[in-house]
């Protein structure tokens, strides 16, 4: 799992995912046409994608969010989905859905549960824990609005 935020795409290649996605061009590979989703669904960094390849690094960070870390763990939580690994991720995404979340950002809600635990990964060095971050997306479902 931790790989999948490791293999990083480039500025470069992110902005040719990004001009095939507005062009509505169909995607060889399940992964890009994921991130190309999320990158069509964030219309609110639209005017960043349109320039990704040359821009500083001080441009890709607005409101405080940086936009392709946030776009990395939208794919990260899709990539979850699609291979339901864990399958913790779809029954949460399910019953913040029913509880009238939109899926967008349930998708949100999940990935800061991800990154919480991705966070405590890169600060102690230890592995990524898995049954933590099910354990908070137990919470997450069986938690009342």
């Amino acid at each position: 799992m931790l790989n999948q935020i490791s293999k990083e795409l480039s500025r470069s290649q992110m902005h040719d995912i990004w001009i095939q996605a507005k062009a509505g061009e169909p995607f060889d590979d399940e992964e890009k046409e994921r991130i190309a989703k999320a990158m069509l669904e964030h219309s609110e960094y639209h005017h960043i994608w349109d320039k990704l390849n040359h821009i500083k690094d001080s441009e890709i960070v607005e409101n405080g969010v940086h936009t392709l870390l946030h776009i990395s763990m939208h794919t990260v939580i899709e990539n979850q989905l699609a291979q339901n690994t864990p399958p913790e991720v779809q029954k949460t995404l399910n019953a913040l859905v029913k509880r009238g979340t939109s899926r967008h950002e349930a998708i949100h809600a999940i990935a800061n549960e991800f990154a919480m635990e991705l966070h405590k990964t890169l600060q102690t060095g230890r592995p990524f824990n898995n049954i933590a971050y099910k354990r908070h997306l137990e919470k997450m479902i069986i938690k009342k609005r």
